[in-house]
């Protein structure tokens, strides 16, 4: 979905088919960087990203066309029944960037961001040019920073799912999550934007995520009496406020940077579905309803519906975030979590997991924890593992 343009699924099409760079972007901003000698080849790698205002640009930037064949483009959306205007006009401005200079780019972009409606797609495709014209390697397929907050759509993180279901708590198929192939960075926070983390309970974490019982416990339960505050974590808009079997009283919260929060056991639920809720907002009452022993919070995090374990993401005990971005790795099952610009090893022949994490000083607990591994698990050649 492009941000202010309207056109049909046959354009859409065409587009996709088209998009591209016309020689403003150096191929070495995607070349891998393995044809250097021994001493140049690194063992380690960090993962590097542009932060972005949104994910969509004017012309995809992995692409490789000519500056005759995009005209010919434009040309051809002259000649559309229903011609779009505003996206002819977009692209004819960044084609006259190439020709400016960086303070002359940056009062452009200055301009842009005071316009009613902001485009953001273009400012992505300008950001992207200034940072690669000078050679600078930026590998945009490794891992793109995307944030949603900038998404126009009325249900928070739609970019991600294209879909809101007020009625089933995981709707989502793992056809959703296979589609991944590359890292993805979700900006947690967005302070600009008034976009926070509050945490949902005071209380202290009574169980964690993991094993419990031989099953997959896919949250954090928080200590609380009946009846005290449940929050909001982060900005967004409430989905699901219902009874759901062995959740009891369950919330479900869509928010803005693409995650979900699950808020079950509930005494009371004190919001409703397609409810626009800030960050530490009461969403509900804490209770005992459901399969549940004993009051107590039951808090997941999920990404495209997939479980994600929050300790990765929140310190429980100081009761905020630990990284204002993070990095999802599709993993056999789900995702791993890491800090934007951790540090990566990867894995050569007969290499070892104690081994690594020796070099690393680290555990092979702390290892396996940063790679959702068991000691168990069989290390491939190549595989990536974060070690920091």
């Amino acid at each position: 979905m492009l941000f202010y343009f309207k056109y049909s699924k046959f354009f859409s099409f065409v587009f996709l088919l088209l998009i591209g760079c016309f020689g403003l972007f150096n191929q070495s901003a995607f070349a891998n960087t393995a044809g250097g000698s021994e001493d140049e080849k690194e063992v380690k790698d960090t993962v590097r990203a542009i932060v972005l205002y949104g994910n969509k640009f004017l012309i995809k930037p992995s692409a490789k066309f000519s500056e005759e064949i995009v005209f010919q483009y434009i040309d051809s959306l002259f000649n559309m029944p229903s011609r779009p205007d505003e996206l002819i006009k977009q692209i004819n401005l960044f084609i006259a960037v190439k020709e400016k200079s960086e303070s002359e780019i940056y009062m452009l972009i200055d301009s842009l961001f005071e316009l009613e409606h902001v485009p953001y797609a273009l400012i992505n495709q300008i950001n992207y040019f200034v940072a690669t014209r000078a050679g600078t390697e930026v590998d945009i397929t490794k891992a793109v920073a995307i944030t949603s907050f900038y998404d126009e759509s009325e249900f928070p993180g739609n970019c991600f799912y294209d879909s809101w279901d007020t009625h089933v708590t995981h709707p989502y198929t793992d056809d959703l999550w296979r589609e991944d192939s590359s890292p993805i960075v979700l900006v947690l926070r967005d302070t600009m934007n008034f976009c926070n983390y509050i945490h949902p309970h005071k209380g202290k974490v009574s169980s964690n995520f993991g094993r419990r019982d031989g099953k997959n416990h896919n949250g954090i339960d928080i200590s609380l009496r009946t009846g005290e505050p449940v929050l909001s974590a982060f900005d967004g808009k409430v989905r699901i406020a219902r009874n759901h079997g062995g959740y009891g009283n369950v919330v479900v919260v869509r928010h803005y940077n693409g995650l979900e929060t699950l808020y079950a056991h509930l005494h009371k639920i004190k919001v409703k579905p397609g409810q626009e809720i800030a960050a530490g907002q009461l969403v509900g009452l804490g209770g005992n309803t459901g399969r549940s022993t004993g009051s107590h919070l039951h808090f997941e995090v999920r990404f495209k519906g997939k479980p994600l374990n929050p300790n990765h993401l929140i310190n429980f005990s100081e009761k905020q975030l630990k990284h204002e971005a993070i990095v999802l790795n599709k993993t056999k099952w789900s995702y791993s979590i890491c800090a934007e610009g951790a540090e990566y090893h990867l894995v050569e022949k007969g290499e070892y997991l104690s081994e690594i994490a020796e070099r690393y000083g680290l555990s092979v607990i702390q290892l396996c924890e940063f790679n959702s591994l068991s000691r168990k698990s069989i290390l491939q050649v190549g595989q990536r593992l974060r070690v920091s």
